[in-house]
């Protein structure tokens, strides 16, 4: 299992914003900010709640009250495919046969 993290742009949030935002699909543009906290929180709370398996999910800072259901933030986000390259929402934009032989290489001798 694992969960991958994207930070926002780090202590770009605004006072008022206490409240982790999760996404997915890598198309957040601008410079959407996150508190450091809340990466620590999403990165120690992904790897041990259930529902944080096999995510790849965006992380930033909002207003509203802060997360106390972190089962419920990571079910309400969608797991990758099994086997996939890329997260669950993101655009197929570098195929696999245009990356580095380095990078080939390496993903041929993790999947054996």
């Amino acid at each position: 299992p694992y969960t991958i993290v994207r930070p926002g742009w780090f202590d770009y949030q605004g006072p008022g914003d206490r409240r982790i935002d999760l996404r997915q699909g890598d198309t957040v543009t601008g410079r959407p900010g996150v508190d450091r906290r809340h990466i620590a929180q999403v990165l120690l709370e992904g790897a041990a709640v259930p529902s944080g398996a096999r995510r790849t999910v965006e992380v930033f800072s909002t207003t509203g009250a802060p997360v106390t259901d972190f089962e419920a933030l990571f079910a309400a986000t969608r797991a990758d495919g099994p086997g996939a390259l890329d997260g669950v929402l993101d655009a197929n934009n570098v195929p696999l046969t245009d990356e580095p032989a380095s990078v080939q290489a390496d993903i041929a001798r993790l999947r054996g």
